[in-house]
């Protein structure tokens, strides 16, 4: 079988091993199984086809993924990447919550009694963890051989897809694009799993103070907070400038981290039709009934519940 009808395989396994996982938790009460183990349970129930897949398709792409350490030097430029991109992100978060239900900051509502650290294991390091070794690295170089630029895409649109709502698939696919690059420019999925954890880590912070200010204003009995129209355009206009200069500061850091990887012009070259002559078709094809059945099924979910 080839290489990337089995990555399809791959992901079509994990979309129903996560669906079957919701619909048990369903008839689970929620004191019995708290939302803590909810929100953990996803993440390892998606590494049992990973194992099937390593263990029994065996593709021949194993080999290929690397998780040696950066250097100290590539890890503080991922580091302060990441944190020029989040504005951008954030911007994409906020537009796309104007027309769907932001699922993830409801979810982060429910934890502020947690400790932060507890939070910061939970919605930070282990999906960091687990989220990489999937998607950048078995879905990612499961379709690398066959198209550089089309591996960034397809596992990309997966990742947005496995998040199962439509406001987190918006920016989960941009970030996996972003997520992919590194990996490629680094050659380890260690420096996807660093951003990773330094993107959601931050978030997890800001929401864990940010909640608990607000809840300390209301016992207090302070009013509610209402914002005008030129409040919330100021509020954009903030948001849209941070982007902007983030993604210029992101640019410069991406190309000197390039530098001291593969170098910008084998980025660049990815983008070249004349090059994708060398890609080997013989990987299989990247839409196929495999992963078209992923594909439907999460859209069905989405649709009922994802909106």
């Amino acid at each position: 079988m080839k290489n990337v009808t089995k990555t399809n395989i791959l992901f079509t396994f994990m979309v129903a091993s996560y669906l079957l996982l919701i619909y048990i938790v369903r008839l689970i009460p929620a004191d019995v199984l708290n939302i803590n183990i909810r929100l953990i349970l996803p993440e390892l129930i998606m590494l049992l086809p990973a194992f099937l897949y390593v263990t029994v398709l065996k593709p021949d792409n194993l080999g290929r993924i690397n998780f040696s350490f950066p250097s100290l030097t590539n890890v503080i430029k991922i580091i302060l990447f990441t944190f020029c991109v989040m504005p951008f992100i954030t911007i994409l978060n906020s537009i796309s919550s104007i027309f769907v239900e932001n699922h993830a900051a409801k979810t982060m509502s429910y934890l502020t009694s947690n400790p932060l650290w507890l939070n910061i294991l939970f919605i930070a390091l282990i999906p960091a963890v687990c989220e990489e070794y999937l998607f950048r690295g078995l879905l990612f170089h499961g379709y690398k051989k066959r198209n550089p630029l089309k591996a960034v895409l397809m596992s990309s649109l997966l990742f947005g897809l496995i998040h199962m709502n439509v406001n987190q698939f918006v920016y989960a696919f941009v970030m996996g694009c972003i997520l992919c690059m590194l990996v490629y420019i680094t050659g380890t999925v260690l420096s996807s799993m660093i951003a990773h954890f330094i993107f959601n880590g931050i978030n997890v912070v800001l929401s864990y103070y940010s909640e608990n200010m607000l809840k300390e204003y209301e016992a207090a009995g302070g009013e509610e907070i209402v914002l005008s129209a030129s409040d919330y355009v100021i509020a954009y206009g903030i948001q849209i400038t941070l982007a902007v200069l983030g993604l210029v500061l992101a640019y410069m850091l991406f190309k000197s981290i390039c530098r001291d990887n593969r170098g910008m012009e084998n980025i660049k070259l990815i983008f070249k039709k004349e090059n994708r002559s060398q890609y080997d078709e013989s990987q299989g094809r990247f839409f196929d009934a495999y992963i078209a059945v992923g594909i439907i099924l999460c859209m069905i979910y989405i649709c009922f519940y994802g909106l």
